[in-house]
């Protein structure tokens, strides 16, 4: 995991560059040649971080992300600054984002240990405040729904309990329930949710049911949910509210936890397993609320539809979810499709549900024909967004992409 270097920091001076160490921190013999050979390499680079070892540990930073500069100095020590944008007295952390302020391009990273320090115990990350938002507009929920309507049941009480929203439209679409425990099961919330009921009864397709609900919804913003997703303390849904109405967003999403706490999603990152994971899957919750790519909004290329906000007229810029993709990657194709056209993506830590994920439907490999079904989905999606994937630019080429854990790629972990 990566977590921000803290302390005093000193500068040593190198040939027309400025290296902001921490206090114990011990360059790579080869740190100073690799610095000055990227800075070579590319003249409009002003700066640049890269990775640290502390103790066994090899601590991974993401991509300069303008979204997360916003909330947290994740980047830590050392970094390494041209001398003509240099400001003596001006800490490390407020030069880069000075720099990439004036010049997006100019921060880089370097992916590679060039520090060594000893083992440093991250401390518990503070949320940011609640925000105050200037105006509040409807957010229908989309609630694609069929057998487990237990798991339903307490979706909509944490609508109604632990939302804390004032303007909550719920469309549940129904893909074949049983009617009369719908109905039960609707009720009560019915008393404080306004509850609509899309009915379809044709074969599960994700993407078919979310575009119906849209039709049927009359929000400024639809948010996607899945009946098997638990909201459980008031105040996500304003944070989600936050990003989707900020210039340019596309999809928000939100952490969704294991019911033990751990984490489920933290936001999607390509190239995992050959094609996208979750990023931080399975990490403790302990480990989670010191790690600020967890604990903070931040730019990803995609988040999972289980919990995805958009504005409607992105929603229908985009024409929606493709049909063409039933069951997988649909989620992914939809935000790869916002990128695309120029939205950014938000994933927002701050926003915090439990997920008891593949509860409703079951895992998507337990039979032969998913199993087919999903071969077909997957080459689809690989051949509309290969080279994408490829080059996910809020994900780090030193994580090993066999892992969705968010740990260093073994050739690196060797050399430890």
């Amino acid at each position: 995991m990566h977590h921000p270097t803290r302390g005093a920091e000193h500068a040593e001076s190198w040939s027309g560059v400025r290296a902001v160490l921490g206090m114990g921190d011990r360059l790579d013999a080869r740190a100073r040649a690799i610095v000055e050979d990227v800075f070579a390499a590319s003249p409009s680079l002003k700066a640049l971080y890269c990775d640290a070892r502390e103790g066994d540990d090899i601590l991974i930073r993401k991509p300069w992300d303008a979204e997360l500069a916003k909330w947290h100095d994740f980047a830590g020590l050392p970094v390494f600054i041209r001398e003509e944008w240099w400001r003596a007295g001006e800490p490390a952390w407020l030069q880069l984002k000075r720099i990439a302020a004036t010049s997006p391009d100019g921060v880089g990273h370097i992916p590679l240990p060039l520090v060594e320090r000893p083992h440093q115990r991250a401390p518990v990350l503070p949320f940011p405040p609640l925000p105050n938002l200037a105006r509040y507009p409807r957010v229908s929920v989309l609630l694609p729904t069929k057998v487990r309507l237990d798991l339903l049941k307490k979706c909509l009480e944490g609508l109604s309990t632990a939302t804390g929203y004032p303007d909550v439209e719920v469309v549940v679409i129904d893909n074949g329930s049983e009617q009369k425990v719908l109905l039960e099961v609707l009720d009560e919330p019915r008393r404080s949710l306004k509850i609509t009921t899309v009915v379809d009864n044709g074969d599960f397709n994700f993407s078919r049911l979310i575009n119906a609900g849209a039709k049927a919804a009359t929000g400024e913003v639809i948010l996607i949910l899945n009946d098997d997703v638990e909201p459980i303390q008031p105040g996500w849904l304003h944070r989600i509210v936050e990003s989707v109405l900020s210039t340019g967003v596309g999809a928000v999403g939100a952490r969704l936890l294991y019911p033990d706490g751990s984490i489920q999603h933290a936001g999607v990152a390509l190239g995992i397993g050959g094609v996208c994971g979750h990023l931080y899957k399975g990490t403790s919750r302990e480990e989670a609320e010191r790690t600020a790519e967890i604990v903070y909004p931040g730019s990803r290329m995609a988040v999972t539809g289980a919990c995805l906000a958009v504005r409607r007229d992105v929603f229908d810029v985009v024409q929606g979810f493709d049909e063409q993709l039933p069951v997988a990657l649909n989620d992914i194709d939809f935000c790869l499709r916002l990128g695309a056209m120029g939205y950014r993506n938000i994933y927002r830590g701050d926003a915090v549900l439990i997920h008891h994920e593949s509860q409703s439907r079951g895992a998507d490999d337990i039979s032969v024909v998913s199993r087919r079904r999903l071969a077909r989905e997957t080459g689809r999606f690989l051949a509309r967004w290969r080279q994408v994937i490829e080059s996910d630019p809020f994900s780090s080429p030193a994580l090993d992409r066999q892992s969705e854990r968010g740990v260093a790629h073994r050739a690196l972990q060797s050399q430890a």
